[in-house]
């Protein structure tokens, strides 16, 4: 009997194809409207739940990464350290310095928000 309902679920008419999965699986989801337009400009008509099902399948749970951790005392001390060390330096030397600022600051809108 176990090969019978195996055969039966390969037989089932899927909802979608391969082709609509990577649709699905290469659109924005940032905003609930990306999950509306899929479902609604498809080629064939396809509803929210089967959207949800194939990004669930596909391991797309929409949980957010975890947020980067604060400044610890090493940290401070070390930068601290570093300032005691290159402080007295005069504008010469420091004109030689590459400075790379790691700090993504957003002027319209909100933060990026990830999904893992």
């Amino acid at each position: 009997m176990g090969k019978s309902k195996e055969i039966s679920q390969d037989l089932r008419k899927k909802d979608c194809r391969p082709p609509q999965v990577w649709f699905i699986l290469g659109s924005n989801f940032q905003t609930p409207e990306g999950t509306t337009f899929i479902c609604t400009n498809n080629s064939t008509k396809v509803s929210i739940s089967t959207v949800k099902r194939v990004l669930y399948r596909h391991n797309l749970k929409g949980r957010s990464a975890r947020k980067k951790p604060l400044l610890q005392n090493r940290h401070k001390k070390s930068r601290l350290r570093f300032a005691t060390a290159h402080g007295d330096k005069d504008r010469t030397f420091w004109r030689n310095v590459l400075w790379c600022d790691e700090t993504k600051i957003e002027l319209f809108g909100h933060n990026d928000h990830r999904y893992v």
